[in-house]
């Protein structure tokens, strides 16, 4: 019976897992169709190409100048929404498939996995339910939009997830990157505690160690490339074109700079 149970199980999690997948696939095939597919029957039209000829068979040039204005509108509204609605929809479905069809997936895993835990006379653990992870999910989604209401947080956001994927950066008192490159008084050179090559680089003057921190370099083993790379990526974030021209970032940039020459006399 326990055997029968698994094999409904495991059909239930690749059905699942099929037409999730699938489904995601094909509303984003659908949507690439109502774009770019010419329809035979349409002379060779696209579905967009084809309802655009509707609306420019609407002329309001001989009604009265408010009527006019007041279609100019509808027609701007009606040419937005022939562009636009259609895509989103198609999206939007295929993220609701998708999530849909993970709860069943999750659902049916941990029911594999408890049947296995009893085969086996394991201790059953538990697990997450498809409902739960898609309200955890969403109250993830709610968070991040409160957390970033506006692009100036969103951007700080990113700057510091930046440096914490490469773990070289610096910290304020409140253990959060504060953009500061230069007279941080926290910081020690100490570029992670696990790097092997802390004490081949404890010899090296302050100043070097912070343009390495800076750049993400472990030690002085980089070529030319890698370091104008390095230094494309930083310009990108920090920049003062990119940041409404405001004093921090022209420092940051600066200092970039400052580093970049530093660090060119070491590239291979």
């Amino acid at each position: 019976m326990k055997r029968n149970n698994l094999f409904v199980e495991i059909l239930i999690w690749l059905v699942s897992f099929i037409l999730g997948f699938g489904g995601f696939i094909f509303m984003f095939v659908l949507a690439w169709g109502y774009y770019f597919y010419k329809i035979p029957f349409l002379n060779n039209q696209t579905l967009l190409s084809f309802l655009l000829g509707f609306l420019k068979l609407i002329d309001p040039s001989n009604f009265h100048i408010i009527i006019q204005l007041i279609s100019a509108v509808v027609l701007i509204f009606l040419w937005a929404s022939a562009y636009i609605v259609p895509g989103i929809i198609c999206v939007g479905l295929a993220d609701v498939i998708f999530n849909l069809l993970k709860m069943q997936r999750i659902n049916a895993l941990n029911s594999i996995l408890y049947d296995l835990e009893t085969v086996f006379k394991k201790e059953h653990k538990v697990r997450k339910t498809g409902s739960q992870w898609l309200d955890e999910e969403e109250e993830k989604r709610k968070h991040f939009a409160e957390m970033f209401k506006s692009e100036e947080d969103l951007l700080k956001h990113l700057r510091e997830e930046q440096f914490k994927q490469n773990n070289y950066y610096y910290y304020n008192n409140n253990n959060t990157f504060n953009g500061n490159f230069d007279n941080n008084d926290n910081y020690n050179g100490d570029f992670n505690d696990n790097n092997s090559n802390q004490n081949a680089q404890s010899d090296v003057d302050k100043e070097l160690q912070k343009a390495l921190a800076v750049f993400f370099f472990e030690d002085t083993n980089f070529t030319k490339d890698e370091l104008r790379k390095a230094r494309k990526r930083l310009m990108k974030v920090y920049h003062s074109d990119s940041n409404n021209n405001d004093e921090t970032s022209l420092k940051q940039s600066q200092l970039i700079n400052k580093y970049y020459e530093l660090l060119e006399k070491y590239a291979k």
